[in-house]
């Protein structure tokens, strides 16, 4: 699966959205509002699953604490897909070179991965989360998201 993840045809994220990221073609995207001024958020999924990945504004670098900000995100997302996730356990840790904090999350009987990320391009704080255990498409996000420099 992997390797898979790494040898297929590549498309890109918007040109106007602020990471980078280049991901298998077998990936759908979805662009949408967020309650974040004019920022969007992305969702990704297999052509085929019903499982989704998403990118997710949740707040402005310093407006609050990164664990604030994976609390208000899981409700948020649970009051929106009536859903029931609760965060387990966090832990700051440093992914691929950012800082983050990475939750783990329940549901009772799945369990699921939100990592919140600062872009420096923007100092926008984002949720990448996925609500599958040991998700290798998450991986591949994680290791290979950049922000978007504008301008550049």
């Amino acid at each position: 699966r992997k390797l898979l993840l790494l040898t297929t045809e590549k498309t890109d994220l918007l040109p106007d959205f602020p990471w980078r990221l280049s991901f298998p073609t077998e990936y759908s995207t979805n662009y949408f509002s967020t309650s974040i001024g004019s920022l969007q958020g992305v969702s990704f999924k297999k052509i085929g699953s019903q499982k989704s990945i998403y990118i997710h504004p949740v707040g402005y670098l310093g407006g609050n604490s990164y664990d604030a900000y994976l609390d208000s995100y899981v409700l948020e997302y649970n009051k929106k897909n009536k859903t029931k996730w609760v965060v387990i356990n966090s832990v700051e840790s440093n992914l691929f070179g950012n800082n983050v904090v990475k939750g783990i999350i329940t549901n009772g009987k799945d369990n699921g991965t939100v990592v919140i990320i600062n872009n420096i391009a923007n100092n926008v704080v984002y949720a990448i989360s996925t609500f599958e255990e040991n998700d290798p498409f998450a991986n591949y996000i994680y290791e290979k998201i950049k922000p978007s420099i504008l301008n550049q």
